[in-house]
């Protein structure tokens, strides 16, 4: 395989960013019960639209890109508390465009969204996610050294990590860097697991803001 970069998203990425997101999320539990139907082009189209509106254009996401050549093949997302969750009057902004790609859809999806929020920490951390490789990609360690750099920011900064996952697969990576399961809640009939990490041992820091994140080195 062609040597993999990992880079901060560009704004010429973000087309492909999203729709790398649609494809890699297509099998996951949440995503089935709001698309019924998430591989048609229909859905994928809407999903990516989704991705950029709730994720990728916020103002405290940090997202980061793996790219093999100039393909995005990968990419991991953090905010850092207590921004992690938008604001009334910022999903104010996001509810037309919701509306528009979701349709009908939008109580389903309010329903995961609304009880991931519940459950976000009230104290300091880097809320990662989306974390996604391109199935096609999978299994090549991308997906580790995504999280491996915003472990590395978060560990220096001296702040714990927390994140969602609804692919009971995605448990063993997790625990592999140092995230527990805290607690396990049922969406739509299917199982979110919570998990947290605590900061690695050794690490010193300061608190940092959702803007520090810098360029990590390619390769």
């Amino acid at each position: 395989m062609e040597k993999i970069h990992i880079k901060k998203l560009r704004t010429e990425d973000m087309d492909q960013t999203a729709r790398m997101l649609a494809l890699a999320f297509k099998a996951n539990p949440n995503m089935k019960a709001v698309w019924p139907d998430p591989g048609t082009e229909k859905a994928l189209r809407a999903v990516a639209e989704v991705m950029k509106t709730v994720k990728l254009k916020r103002k405290y996401s940090n997202v980061y890109v793996a790219k093999v050549g100039e393909r995005v093949v990968g990419a991991v997302n953090f905010a850092v508390w207590p921004d992690c969750q938008p604001g009334g009057a910022e999903k104010l902004r996001m509810f037309p465009t919701l509306l528009a790609l979701f349709g009908t859809k939008l109580p389903k999806a309010f329903k995961v969204l609304s009880a991931w929020e519940k459950h976000d920490p009230p104290k300091p951390h880097f809320h990662i996610g989306p974390l996604a490789v391109l199935p096609r990609y999978q299994g090549n360690g991308i997906g580790s050294r995504l999280l491996r750099h915003c472990l590395k920011l978060a560990d220096d900064a001296s702040v714990p990590c927390y994140l969602e996952t609804d692919s009971q697969l995605n448990l063993p990576l997790y625990k592999r860097h140092g995230f527990s399961v805290v607690k396990e809640i049922p969406v739509h009939g299917y199982l979110t697991w919570l998990m947290w990490r605590n900061v690695k041992a050794g690490q010193d820091g300061n608190p940092v803001s959702a803007q520090m994140a810098g360029e990590p080195e390619a390769g």
